[in-house]
């Protein structure tokens, strides 16, 4: 992993990018089962809020708890912006020249964003997200103060079908910084990225390793 200066602080979300998947093939276990479309860019993002979605059971035996089942589902929450774009509205809800169709099921996709701190900017990728229902339609009539009506949609962040990874979230320095808002990151080549980079700096600090 690289290193960086830990933040003390995060805040601001901007840069949103999209990456329609378009294929899903569970016989790749290289980490390359997802294929996505070209990504484009969903400005006037305001909100990201993504509680955590996890899933817990307490099995009872012996007149007490006896064993406890717990499971990470990702995310879910939403996401808000000033307007959502026409290309979005096309290439994920599936509209056609403004005309929503009922029998159109909206695409899951792949989205990057950038947040910032007091001493750096960091990016974040999630896998897999749905939409759980279409965006609401809200207009309010102007009145004597002006105010805008944003488009909020519901969302779960899930696991990759494959690999099971939620997300990845990086920094200056790290390898995937400069490409992961262009490029969709591939979680087996960063597991094992990782892996080489700690056992890397084991050797080093090893004083009976070899020369």
């Amino acid at each position: 992993m690289a290193k960086h200066d830990k933040n003390l602080i995060k805040y601001g979300i901007k840069n949103i990018r999209i990456f329609p998947i378009t294929g899903i093939d569970l016989s790749k276990t290289d980490g390359s089962a997802y294929t996505y479309s070209t990504p484009f860019p969903l400005p006037g993002a305001q909100t990201l809020n993504l509680p955590s979605n996890w899933a817990s059971n307490t099995v009872f035996a012996d007149d007490g708890p006896y064993a406890e089942q717990k499971a990470n589902l990702g995310y879910e929450g939403s996401q808000t912006h000033v307007m959502l774009t026409e290309q979005f509205e096309e290439e994920i809800l599936g509209d056609v020249n403004g005309q929503e169709n009922a029998d159109v099921i909206p695409k899951d996709y792949g989205m990057a964003f950038e947040f910032s701190g007091d001493k750096n900017k960091g990016r974040c990728f999630l896998y897999h997200v749905s939409l759980t229902k279409r965006p609401d339609i809200i207009h309010n009539t102007k009145s004597n103060s002006l105010s805008v009506d944003s488009d909020t949609m519901n969302i779960i962040a899930k696991p990759r079908l494959d690999t099971h990874d939620v997300k990845v979230k990086v920094y200056p320095g790290d390898a995937l910084y400069d490409t992961i808002l262009t490029t969709p990151p591939n979680p087996v080549e960063r597991a094992q990225a990782e892996t080489d980079s700690t056992e890397g700096t084991q050797e080093e600090t090893d004083p009976d390793s070899k020369p």
